[in-house]
């Protein structure tokens, strides 16, 4: 197969935004395009074969296809081939313009010496703690939360459920009496009256959230009810278990299930993610210490350390 460089050259020009390159990279990208884009086959002589040299730094095809996006077209290909090589190209200059210059450059060797270590170490390090390092157990974690006094809520928590409901809706009647029974009903009837609500939401309602086993902010779902409360959050979720409103659209039902008040202990399910890491993090800075310690230990014994004072 075969293609123009100067309709390639064209296509370039053809963005605003190309940056121009000198004559002899575009015919070398031209030829890139007809290797990239416009070969049948990628064996590994063709992908080792190099695009741009620059002293002895060679960019070869397989970099090239590595770092472009797989979705492009022809087109757009090509012009990514041509940023790619010119940054190449600029960064490559820059660098070896920098090595001329640069003053200090044992401290430079010096930090980079010191970079690729605690690289080296924490690389050992993280896999030495995926590999042994146990995750806590649920008793564990149930027996920190026992004992710990100090995860507290910053805000008021419910379970119920929020219904959003048109006022033409169908039956509302007998929607508000489902949810006062859900509230002051025998509990044998409450499961019913929570199936009825679900089945005629799912017919009627424009927003229904059922929330009997996830606890959630009481301040974000006010945001969605047209309702101000008289008084503090306190006061008002200990004495109402049933909220109802309405706006020149809709009515809005709430049941209140469950509150839970600010600066009360966080229910377990917030505080577990937390106390793991708490937990995971102690057995981490406990592990790498031993050992750390046991690779001393080994140095003195198997005498690789001399000490000269």
């Amino acid at each position: 197969m075969t293609t123009n460089f100067r309709s390639l050259r064209n296509m370039f020009s053809a963005s605003r935004n190309a940056p121009t390159l000198t004559a002899p990279l575009l015919k070398g990208l031209g030829w890139v395009a007809l290797i990239l884009i416009f070969s049948c086959g990628d064996n590994e002589k063709n992908l080792n074969r190099p695009l741009v040299a620059m002293e002895d730094q060679v960019l070869r095809k397989e970099q090239l296809l590595e770092v472009i996006p797989k979705n492009l077209n022809k087109e757009d290909s090509l012009l990514f081939a041509e940023h790619f090589i010119k940054s190449w190209v600029i960064d490559l200059a820059l660098y070896q313009q920098a090595q001329k210059n640069i003053k200090n450059s044992k401290e430079i060797e010096r930090k980079v010496d010191e970079f690729r270590k605690a690289l080296i170490v924490n690389t050992f390090i993280n896999d030495l703690v995926s590999s042994r390092l146990k995750a806590p157990s649920e008793k564990e974690i149930v027996d920190f939360y026992k004992n710990d006094s100090t995860f507290l809520l910053s805000e008021s928590i419910i379970k119920g459920f929020m219904l959003k409901v048109p006022l033409n809706a169908a039956d509302l009647k007998q929607l508000r009496q489902w949810c006062k029974d859900e509230v002051s009903g025998a509990s044998d009837t409450k499961n019913q009256h929570i199936a009825n609500i679900e089945k005629y939401c799912v017919q009627n309602a424009s927003i229904y959230e059922f929330f009997y086993d996830k606890w959630q902010s009481f301040s974000k779902l006010l945001e969605n009810i047209p309702f101000q409360l008289t008084e503090n959050e306190t006061i008002f979720l200990k004495a109402n278990k049933y909220v109802e409103t309405q706006d020149s659209s809709f009515y809005y039902f709430l049941n209140i299930k469950e509150y839970l008040l600010e600066k009360d202990k966080q229910p377990y399910e917030f505080a577990k993610p937390i106390i793991n890491d708490i937990l995971t993090n102690q057995r981490k800075i406990g592990f790498i210490q031993k050992v750390k310690e046991d690779l001393y230990e080994n140095a003195i014994k198997q005498h690789k350390v001399k000490i000269y004072y």
